[in-house]
């Protein structure tokens, strides 16, 4: 067992004792994990640098994970765990939960359970750390991983680039990024890499004026290693200052070498191990869940979502002992993307940039270009999971969403085999939305968009597809079966023919056709909606287009640029006169709907079809009524 230790920190009720369904109360465990592997095990091979990391007596390798832990007092034999692949550190709500009115994620103590999806089915739900580079704080959930070292003792070294498009104009600029376009928060500040030298006479720093642009390297005398604060300036191996500072909505890239690398890819091996002491650890080892763990299943959301790909692709779903450890594994908005997680210079917080992140093989099977296929390392050590890969609109707009399913190369569908679900939640953006019309996302003020960001809620089909993963490995019942554009069905089109449609709507900001990729996107209907993948019932019964796409302000620079991880909702007019006065091709809310009551019945009709096409569950029909009440107000005031 890798696991050779859990540091319990805290151990209280949850919620102060509140029952949740027929699971009744949990309690909360907040803890460390202290590992230790072997470098020379065949289920640890393929982890960079693993051997050039420090050793205890006995050969291992240690390193630590934060985890908390949620845990029924009463939870049954056959129990079912949930490991929650933590994004950035955070885990202030459980997953899958409608939150409370006016949440947001921050790094606390906090775990809110919101409706508590999860805890009513009585799953133990563990929030499990992978990352290096989050700043380990109370509320901040991170992995302490060893530094590698050459076999002569030197530290091991690599050149890292870091890539960054400021929202507004800045003298300095911080060396990790995540996003890109950061607001500046010091409480979401991650660990960067430290420059070796701050004189380094090689560093590189870059700049372009759009994504596939020619780049300019900037004189080396320009700019610093340092940070200026209030119109001082000081040496920082974590900054770099530029004279003139940095011009919002340029792209930036700065390539500079560093002598501090963590072993990175032990976050692969920290939730394989996390999750395998849980789910077959014993009381005598400090298992607290022993015992009680019959199916596990893991999920990742967006960069997460990313890893998990990476996890398969290295496979890991077998532990040192030979032990299947995931049953189910949830992939959420990550296209067909990995990251930079097991490379030496690896910034797991990093979305952008070159090398393996952005390298084949991209989907579950063989294609023209590329033989190989994510599962072929985990087919050769067992432990195959079952596989849901969910994605929105934005991840196609983004020009790899098509990837995970078809062969772009020859634009044929892919057979996948039968082990995988992929889905397209149509019309939506990277994140779910929310009932209100805005330019400005909650969650980076200083951003502004050139539409109103999306208001679809996806949140329902992601419940039920969880509860159909669920069904599928504890009961052997199949899922619905795949929904996605397909070539074979005519479902995709040209973003040129996209554009041309949401063209013709009156205010409607548009990418520029020549800074987008040539890969299709879904087709759409005369509204410009999407129409194939799962349509919420807010899109099969409209009153807005709703794209999963959306474009920086000119106030951010980068105008005509895709904004990252938003969509855009561009209402109807309310009545035939109001479209009439515009010019708007689309027919109006009061010529669709005789009023709101007809609007709803529609609405409810839509989901409860949803319910029994098992994309919804019956639980939600109401709540999707409600929403879609909201937006009508939006809409018609």
């Amino acid at each position: 067992m890798a696991v050779i230790g859990f540091q319990m920190l805290t151990h209280r009720p949850y919620e102060g004792g509140k029952s949740f369904g027929e699971a009744g109360p949990y309690e909360r465990i907040d803890g460390v994990l202290h590992m230790a592997v072997d470098p020379a095990h065949a289920m640890n091979a393929g982890i960079t640098d693993l051997d050039l990391a420090p050793r205890d007596a006995a050969g291992g390798v240690h390193f630590a994970a934060d985890i908390r832990l949620l845990r029924p007092l009463k939870p049954p034999p056959n129990g079912k765990l949930y490991t929650s692949v933590v994004n950035r550190g955070r885990a202030g709500i459980v997953p899958f939960s409608f939150p409370p009115k006016g949440f947001r994620p921050v790094y606390d103590d906090s775990l809110v359970p919101g409706d508590g999806f999860l805890l009513e089915r009585g799953y133990t739900v563990a929030f499990t750390a992978w990352q290096w580079d989050v700043v380990r704080r109370p509320g901040a959930l991170g992995l302490q991983a060893p530094l590698a070292y050459e076999p002569d003792g030197r530290p091991a070294a690599t050149t890292v680039r870091v890539r960054f498009q400021p929202l507004t104009d800045r003298p300095s600029e911080h060396l990790a990024h995540w996003p890109a376009h950061p607001s500046f928060d010091p409480a979401q500040y991650h660990q960067p890499y430290p420059a070796a030298d701050l004189q380094q006479p090689d560093a590189v720093l870059t700049v372009k004026d759009t994504p596939n642009g020619a780049a300019t390297a900037l004189p080396r005398e320009s700019w610093r290693f340092s940070r200026s604060v209030d119109g001082t300036e000081t040496a920082n191996a974590e900054w770099i200052s530029l004279d003139g500072g940095f011009e919002a909505g340029r792209i930036y890239e700065v390539a500079y070498r560093t002598e501090r690398c963590p072993v990175a890819g032990l976050g692969l091996l920290a939730i394989r191990d996390a999750a395998s002491f849980l789910r077959y650890g014993t009381a005598a080892e400090g298992n607290p869940c022993a015992g009680t763990i019959a199916n596990a299943f893991t999920h990742g959301v967006s960069q997460t979502g990313r890893f998990l790909r990476e996890f398969l692709l290295t496979g890991c779903n077998v532990d040192e002992e030979s032990r299947q450890v995931f049953d189910g594994i949830f992939i959420q908005i990550a296209g067909a993307r990995r990251g930079d997680f097991n490379i030496r210079g690896a910034q797991p917080s990093a979305q952008y940039g070159a090398g393996p992140a952005f390298e084949p093989p991209f989907t579950y099977a063989p294609t023209s270009t590329c033989q190989d296929t994510l599962l072929d390392r985990q087919r050769e050590r067992g432990g195959v999971p079952k596989v849901f890969e969910v994605n929105t609109a934005n991840e196609y707009w983004r020009s790899d969403g098509l990837a995970v399913h078809t062969d772009p190369a020859t634009e044929k569908d892919l057979e996948l085999p039968g082990n995988v679900r992929v889905y397209l939640m149509a019309g939506c953006q990277h994140g779910p939305g929310i009932p209100l019309l805005t330019d400005r996302p909650p969650l980076t003020p200083e951003q502004r968009l050139g539409n109103p960001m999306s208001w679809l809620n996806y949140t329902p089909l992601t419940r039920a597809a969880m509860a159909n993963l669920e069904a599928w490995v504890v009961e052997d019942r199949e899922p619905p079966p795949n929904q996605v554009p397909s070539f074979a069905a005519s479902s995709t089109t040209s973003r040129e023919s996209v554009l041309e449609c949401v063209g013709k709507i009156p205010g409607a900001a548009a990418p520029a056709l020549e800074l987008l990729a040539t890969t299709p996107v879904t087709a759409i209907d005369g509204d410009g909606n999407e129409m194939a993948g799962i349509r919420l019932p807010e899109l099969q019964v409209p009153l807005a287009t709703s794209a999963g796409w959306n474009v920086r302000h000119r106030d951010n620079g980068g105008e005509g640029q895709l904004s990252d991880m938003v969509g855009s909702t561009i209402p109807f007019a309310r009545t035939p006169e109001e479209r009439a006065t515009s010019g708007d091709p689309r027919p109006s809310v009061v010529e669709r709907y005789a009023d709101l009551a007809s609007y709803q019945g529609q609405v409810r009709t839509a989901a409860e079809n949803f319910v029994a096409d098992r994309l919804m569950l019956a639980g939600d029909v109401d709540r999707s009524v409600a929403n879609a009440t909201n937006l009508w107000n939006l809409v018609m005031g």
